[in-house]
């Protein structure tokens, strides 16, 4: 995925950074026998939290690895991001 967009807020003296992002669609929307199509790239925001992002520039090609799965008290279950890899600059 290629970042196209870094945002920030700063909460108790750290960063909290957010990625915008755009990757090619999955080939499952590419399937013109089950009524699929797709165009262009598909862009989504994702936050990752007190990650270090600083070194990270709009442009770069990169690749998110997840940690295990968790759950909050509430049942709420989500996947944090354990580190960003840069696949080129």
């Amino acid at each position: 995925m290629r970042i196209i967009g870094i945002s920030y807020t700063t909460k108790d003296g750290e960063h909290r950074y957010t990625l915008e992002v755009a990757e090619a669609f999955a080939s499952y929307f590419q399937n013109a026998e089950a009524g699929r199509y797709a165009s262009g790239e598909k862009v989504e925001s994702i936050y990752v939290g007190s990650l270090d992002c600083s070194q990270l520039k709009v442009g770069m090609d990169i690749d998110l690895i997840y940690d295990r799965m968790r759950r909050l008290a509430d049942g709420t279950a989500y996947q944090p991001i354990k580190r960003i890899e840069v696949l080129t600059k």
